[in-house]
C-alpha cells in the first residue's frame, strides 16, 4: 500500500490547487495592461505618472498577496488544524492591524 500519491495524481492535485491563483495573477496582469493603455491614451505625462506609481502598486500587491497573505493563511490553517480557533482569530486580528497600518503608511508616503 503506497502512502504517497503517484506523480501523475500529485501533478493533477497541484494543478487544481494552483488554478485559482494563476487565474488571479492573469486577471491582475490584464488589469494592469488595461490601466496602462488607458493612461497612454491620456498622453505622455499620464503614462509617465503611471510608470512612477506602478512599482509602488506592485510592491503593495506582492507584499499583501505574497508575504503577508501567504504567511497569514499558513498560520491560520495550522491553528485551525490544531483545533485552536482562538489563536486563529488572534492571527487574523493581528494581520488586519498590520494591513491597516501598512495601508496608512503607503497612503501617507
Amino acid at each position: 500500500m503506497a502512502l504517497t500519491p503517484a506523480p501523475r495524481e500529485l501533478l493533477g492535485r497541484i494543478r487544481r490547487l494552483a488554478a485559482p491563483t494563476v487565474l488571479a495573477v492573469v486577471l491582475q496582469v490584464v488589469g494592469q495592461l488595461i490601466e496602462t493603455w488607458l493612461a497612454a491614451r491620456q498622453g505622455t505625462a499620464a503614462l509617465a505618472a503611471w510608470a512612477v506609481v506602478l512599482p509602488f502598486q506592485l510592491l503593495m500587491s506582492m507584499a499583501s498577496a505574497g508575504a503577508m497573505g501567504g504567511g497569514v493563511v499558513s498560520a491560520v490553517a495550522r491553528a485551525l488544524g490544531a483545533k485552536q480557533p482562538e489563536q486563529a482569530a488572534e492571527l487574523v486580528l493581528h494581520a488586519l492591524v498590520i494591513a491597516i497600518c501598512a495601508g496608512l503608511l503607503f497612503a501617507i508616503a
